[in-house]
This record gives C-alpha cells, structure tokens and sequence, in this order.
C-alpha cells in the first residue's frame, strides 16, 4: 500500500461524525461518535494525562482514571444516540422507555464511577465504536488513494 503525499495535507470533516452498530454486549444500540483520531479529542486527553501523571501513577500502581476521562468521550467523541432497538441489561430506559440521547446525560453516564458498572459499560461502548469510525475513515483514506 502507497499513500500519494499530494494528499498529505488534505482535510477530512471528522466534526459530523459516524453512525457504529452492532457493538458488543449492547444489542441494538446505535452511537454517532467520531473518530479517535479527531484531534481536539487527543489533545485533551493528553493534557489531562500531562497534568495529572503524578497522582495516576503512583508508587501502588496505577490509578483508574476512566471515570475522569469519560468527560472527553461525552465533549469530543459521542454525538448521539439510538436507544429505540437497545436490549438487554445495558440498554438505557426510564420507565420502559428509551432514554433520548443529551449531552448532559452522556457526561453524567460517561464520568459515572457507579457500582452498576453503567460508566465503565458505557466508556467501553464509545471507544468500540470511536476505533470502528477510525477504521471507516482509513478505508475511506486507502480507498481515495487508490489502494
């Protein structure tokens, strides 16, 4: 495979986002989510490992930090949801119905550190599917260079 660097400086538009299904362990559940290549993304993530490297490694080990980071996959990464076919114990309902996707309640379930497990199920929903935006937008790469 060969990427031609004339290419090398174009943009791609991660900002709309792609539509991931079929996600393990959440049957029916449809997320918007970008790329975990898009940039604002990365650097925020990286700011926050920077500034907090000392108290997540520490002389124990390291500290669990996904709860903290879940606020990057709710500002950077999830842009929606479909919870209309979402079954089983990981789907989100309020009396029966499902939950309609907003920016607050994905923060609130993304930063969750709950004894459920509802954040870290959640976290692991949108890193799935972030890595399988990733990979359409390499096809899409390959794909525009010819390869």
């Amino acid at each position: 495979m060969s990427f031609d660097i004339s290419n090398l400086n174009a943009k791609v538009d991660l900002a709309d986002g792609e539509w991931i299904d079929d996600i393990p362990d959440h049957p029916g559940l449809r997320l918007r989510v970008r790329s975990a290549r898009y940039k604002p993304y990365r650097v925020a993530l990286s700011a926050f490992y920077r500034a907090n490297n000392k108290s997540i490694q520490t002389d124990e080990g390291f500290v669990d930090a996904q709860a903290d980071t879940g606020k990057f996959l709710a500002a950077h990464l999830l842009l929606d949801w479909d919870q209309s076919k979402a079954k089983g114990p990981n789907a989100l309902t309020d009396k029966g119905k499902p939950v309609a996707y907003s920016p607050e309640l994905a923060l609130a379930i993304l930063s969750a550190d709950d004894d459920l497990g509802i954040g870290d199920e959640y976290r692991g929903a949108v890193a799935y599917a972030a890595g399988k935006a990733s990979e359409r937008l390499l096809e899409k790469t390959r794909a525009a260079s010819g390869n």
